[in-house]
């Protein structure tokens, strides 16, 4: 990344973050200058409280300083303008702002080393792939991970850009994709027929004799999860081992 050796005294990285994440946007925004990217979008920063949060319930006197004192009126762009800036960000607590701020960061310095800042906003599936697949490279976890997507998500929202999971039920497909990533696996289930249940239920235990009935017990119970087309059976899985 060619800056100058002024701005190359600001390239620092977070130590808070498992991913690598730039503290300093100004090297990213000359990057992203130079090669002519929207640079007012792709920097967007909301993690700031707004005036209306500062005032802390106190919003007449806030909105009145804002529009210029008692009895101004603001034209219609700049009243969509001071809406924009100071109502809209309030959707999300300014915690959560700053998080997908710094989540966003985190994308932004993944696709610079990449040379992938054209492709990120809006994110195409394939850079969205790449990050993901880079995040597991350095053992994100499930939360860590759904904090990008949720950071990822936002951020076109807020734009009106086509979000790169792709259609409605996507997010969830990509949770469980990413729910075996939680230091173990995800244990398979298998559904319960009707069938199944009735063959169970009609199977008849053997009368206890001793030993000669503890013996004929295993195989016996083993035959009829057999006969009942399960596929995982936990309590006697070498059944066998009794004969």
């Amino acid at each position: 990344m060619q800056v100058g050796t002024d701005l190359a005294q600001t390239i620092t990285f977070s130590s808070r973050s498992i991913y690598p994440m730039l503290e300093d946007t100004r090297a990213l925004r000359v990057v992203m200058e130079r090669e002519r990217l929207d640079v007012d979008r792709l920097l967007f920063d909301d993690s700031e409280e707004t005036e209306l949060e500062r005032c802390r319930g106190s919003w007449r006197p806030a909105v009145s300083a804002l529009t210029g004192g008692a009895g101004a009126r603001p034209g219609l762009d700049e009243a969509a303008s001071l809406f924009e800036r100071h109502v809209l960000p309030m959707q999300r607590v300014a915690k959560t702002r700053g998080r997908y701020w710094s989540a966003w960061r985190a994308v932004c310095t993944w696709a610079l080393s990449q040379g992938a800042l054209a492709q990120i906003l809006p994110m195409t599936q394939k850079a969205f792939h790449a990050f993901l697949w880079d995040a597991l490279s350095f053992q994100c976890t499930l939360p860590v991970v759904k904090h990008y997507i949720h950071a990822i998500q936002a951020r076109h929202r807020h734009f009106k850009l086509g979000s790169p999971l792709g259609p409605d039920g996507d997010y969830s497909r990509y949770l469980h994709c990413f729910s075996r990533f939680q230091g173990r696996q995800r244990r398979p289930l298998y559904p319960i027929h009707r069938e199944i249940v009735v063959r169970l239920l009609r199977f008849s235990m053997p009368e206890h004799g001793g030993c000669r009935g503890a013996k004929d017990l295993g195989p016996r119970a083993g035959r009829a999860f057999e006969e009942a087309d399960l596929t995982y059976f936990k309590m006697l899985e070498d059944f066998d081992a009794f004969r």
